[in-house]
């Protein structure tokens, strides 16, 4: 009963903190806002920014349809999905804390600190609803890891994050390889594995042909120029001067992502060492990612940074010593 009472006012809570991210995302964008809910249309309509956006349908689409449905405007909608997804991102981080934990304070504390994670990578550059997706897909990933989920919830796990963005493939190592090293999928590790790797190709394949059919054109953001046509962008010396360069004012606001980033390193080494068996391979997929970011993505547009806000979170709920094992959960229900 203790849990139910205090659902809603976390729930609440979610939804306050989430309206005071939407503000200050707002603010520090300005009237590049309305850029970012255009580019959703362009999405939707064949002409993205960039053609590796194409393939991303999931966010666009259910931003596309609230607005179609309620007959709303396509930034009300848009600013309602981030309301929403920022909000059950907390409210899921705060009950997977309570199941790793068992105690309210620490799931209050936990999601205080995924806001908290989310506030520091605000920026003034694009935002898109991809992002906002991620945060959902990978802390149902670590909660699926943690509590040791059967795996074809992974695999619709995949299935979904592969329709938001490439991310998805980065859970990849886990679907391919988890079958031979964790013990509960032994039986089975072969069909499995091969289950996992099957889907990464389908997926691969998903995007590539929806990239191809539906893209019209490139228009690129006008701050950028010329679209680039390419599906990937080498860009990680850019990167590391980003990190270097932000390295050298700590004092400045703009040396938090480069902070953000490589934490998010030194926290994936330590979850797997506190649990090599149950989060040694997630940490890897999230080390695998981390790179991914430092050579595909732009570090200098910090909301591609979101979707470390559950490792981080996850993190320091370990390191404050309430992690409970799923075993010792069950034997203290």
């Amino acid at each position: 009963m203790a849990v139910r009472r205090i659902d809603l006012p976390a729930l609440v809570f979610c939804g306050i903190l989430a309206l005071a991210f939407l503000r200050l995302w707002r603010f520090a964008l300005g009237a590049e806002f309305m850029a970012s809910v255009q580019a959703i249309d362009g999405v939707m309509s064949g002409q993205p920014h960039w053609i590796i956006y194409q393939s991303r349908l999931a966010g666009p689409s259910i931003v596309k349809f609230a607005s179609s449905v309620f007959s709303i405007r396509l930034e009300t909608a848009y600013q309602a999905y981030i309301v929403l997804t920022m909000t059950a991102g907390g409210f899921l981080t705060f009950k997977f804390s309570k199941v790793l934990a068992g105690r309210d304070e620490v799931a209050f504390g936990a999601m205080l600190l995924f806001f908290v994670l989310a506030f520091c990578v605000v920026g003034n550059d694009f935002i898109y609803p991809w992002d906002f997706l991620d945060i959902l897909f990978f802390t149902l990933f670590i909660f699926f890891v943690a509590t040791e989920k059967p795996y074809w919830w992974f695999l619709l796990l995949f299935c979904g994050a592969v329709l938001n963005r490439e991310s998805a493939f980065f859970i990849a190592p886990w679907l391919v390889f988890q079958p031979f090293v964790g013990s509960r999928y032994a039986t089975a590790k072969w069909r499995n594995a091969l289950s996992g790797l099957a889907l990464v190709s389908v997926g691969v394949a998903f995007i590539l042909t929806v990239r191809y059919m539906l893209l019209i054109e490139e228009v690129a953001p006008p701050v950028t120029g010329q679209p680039y046509g390419r599906h990937f962008q080498w860009v990680y010396r850019d990167n590391w001067h980003t990190i270097f360069t932000r390295l050298k004012y700590p004092f400045s606001a703009n040396v938090v992502p480069a902070l953000f980033w490589i934490a998010s390193y030194f926290v994936a080494a330590f979850v797997a060492l506190r649990d090599p068996r149950k989060f040694g391979l997630m940490s890897l997929c999230f080390v695998t990612l981390l790179s991914g970011v430092l050579v595909f993505g732009v570090m200098m547009e910090t909301r591609i940074l979101l979707e470390f806000v559950p490792l981080l979170t996850l993190g320091s709920l370990i390191a404050s010593g309430a992690y409970r094992k799923p075993e010792q959960v069950g034997t203290q229900r």
